[in-house]
C-alpha cells in the first residue's frame, strides 16, 4: 500500500492552486492519495489531501514552482529592536529561532522602527533581502514546524524537508534560502484611508537544483514500485 498525505498552504495565486489540483489529480490517477482528499486552496490549516508512505501517513506541501514563496513568519517592532510576534514564534518555533538568528540582526542593522505611513515603509523596509546558505530554514519550516517532510516544486520535482520517511528515493531540499522582507497590506479605512498593514520575513528558493523524483513525470513508476496497482 502506497500513499501520500498532501497539504498545501501559501499557493501564488490562481496558477498556484491550478498546480495544486494537477497534482492532487496526478496522485489520484494512481491511486496515490485519497479520491475523496479536497484542496486546500488559499486555507492556512486545512490539510490537502491523505495517502500512504511506508505504511504511514506523510504530508505534501506543494508549490507551482521554484519562485514560489517558501514560508513566511510574522513580525514586529517593540519600539527598540525587531522581533518575531510571539503568535508566529509560537506557531512556529523552530523558523522562529533561524529568522532571529539570520534576518533579525540585519533588519536591526539595515532598517528602523515602522513609521506608521504604508508607503513609506513598503518602499524602506520592503525591499530587503539577505541571503543564506543552505535551505535548513526552509525545511525546517516545513519538515519541523508544518509536520509536512515532502515538498513538490513544479518543474523541480519532488524532495523531502525532514527525512525521507516514505522512503520514495528522494533527496533533502537543495539551494540556499533568501529571507525577504515583507509589507504586507491588510486594507484601509474607509473614513480616514489610514492603511492597515504588517511586516512579514518570507523564504524565497535559491540556487535550486531539480529532484530526479517528480509527481509530474514518475507517479506511475512511484506507484509500482511501491505495489500499487
Amino acid at each position: 500500500m502506497y500513499t501520500f498525505k498532501t497539504f498545501v498552504r501559501e499557493a501564488s495565486g490562481q496558477g498556484g492552486y491550478d498546480y495544486e489540483d494537477k497534482v492532487n489529480s496526478t496522485l489520484k490517477k494512481h491511486k496515490l492519495q485519497d479520491p475523496n482528499q479536497k484542496s486546500a486552496g488559499a486555507s492556512k490549516d486545512a490539510p490537502d489531501g491523505t495517502i500512504h508512505a511506508n505504511g504511514k501517513h506523510h504530508n505534501l506541501e506543494i508549490k507551482q514552482n521554484k519562485n514560489a514563496m517558501m514560508g513566511q513568519i510574522g513580525m514586529h517592532h517593540d519600539g527598540k529592536s525587531w522581533r518575531v510576534k510571539e503568535k508566529s514564534k509560537k506557531d512556529y518555533p523552530v523558523t522562529a529561532k533561524h529568522v532571529e538568528k539570520h534576518m533579525v540582526p540585519h533588519m536591526n542593522k539595515h532598517i528602523g522602527k515602522p513609521s506608521g505611513d504604508y508607503q513609506k515603509d513598503r518602499k524602506e523596509h520592503g525591499n530587503l533581502y539577505h541571503t543564506v546558505k543552505g535551505t535548513k530554514a526552509i525545511r525546517d519550516h516545513y519538515g519541523k514546524d508544518r509536520k509536512t517532510p515532502y515538498i513538490q516544486i513544479g518543474g523541480s520535482g519532488l524532495h523531502h524537508t525532514d527525512k525521507d520517511h516514505g522512503k520514495v528515493g528522494t533527496k533533502a531540499l537543495s539551494g540556499d534560502t533568501q529571507y525577504r522582507m515583507r509589507v504586507k497590506y491588510h486594507g484601509s479605512n474607509k473614513k480616514t484611508g489610514k492603511v492597515n498593514y504588517s511586516h512579514t520575513v518570507l523564504f524565497n528558493l535559491k540556487n535550486h537544483k531539480a529532484s530526479h523524483v517528480d509527481i509530474d513525470k514518475h507517479s506511475a513508476d512511484i506507484a509500482k514500485k511501491h505495489g500499487m496497482k
